[in-house]
């Protein structure tokens, strides 16, 4: 004699399956955060513009940009680059931030940040240039670095 799965058993293995597979589409579409990664950046201004994520375990990461250029009329060629943590629903914690100058000098000099202050354990890490060029101005400048290197290794 053949036994069926009554109708409860179907819908219960059905939605066992509809749930596997929205979290295969979740795990699929997450962003991925990497340790050590390049980039690069354009049209980013005063606050707006956020690089991708990064895991560190704390308590050093270091930046580096090559060929960088802010457009707008009279924007100083320098940004503020700063650190901080991702944190699930709650605010961020950042970590202070770097004055990014030589990157600006020529095509193949850099400018390298390294924050020694963050937190031990892996954790989410991204930054931000809360300035671009010159503060006060009516013209946000424009942001462009060709080479953005994160490296969260202090043996290099």
């Amino acid at each position: 004699m053949r036994v069926f799965p009554t109708r409860s058993v179907k819908r219960g293995l059905f939605a066992v399956a509809a749930v596997g597979a929205v979290g295969a589409i979740l795990a699929v579409s997450a962003p991925a955060a990497m340790a050590n990664w390049t980039g690069s950046l354009s049209g980013w201004s005063d606050g707006v513009g956020e690089s991708r994520r990064w895991n560190d375990t704390g308590p050093y990461t270091q930046i580096k940009w090559e060929d960088c250029e802010v457009q707008g009329y009279g924007q100083a060629q320098e940004a503020d680059v700063r650190v901080w943590r991702d944190i699930n629903l709650q605010p961020d914690v950042h970590y202070g931030s770097k004055e990014y100058v030589k990157c600006f000098n020529s095509d193949t000099t850099r400018s390298i940040g390294e924050w020694n202050n963050l937190t031990s354990g892996t954790y989410p890490y991204y930054f931000k240039t809360p300035r671009v060029g010159t503060y006060g101005t009516d013209n946000n400048g424009l942001l462009h670095v060709s080479w953005v290197g994160v490296d969260t290794s202090l043996a290099d």
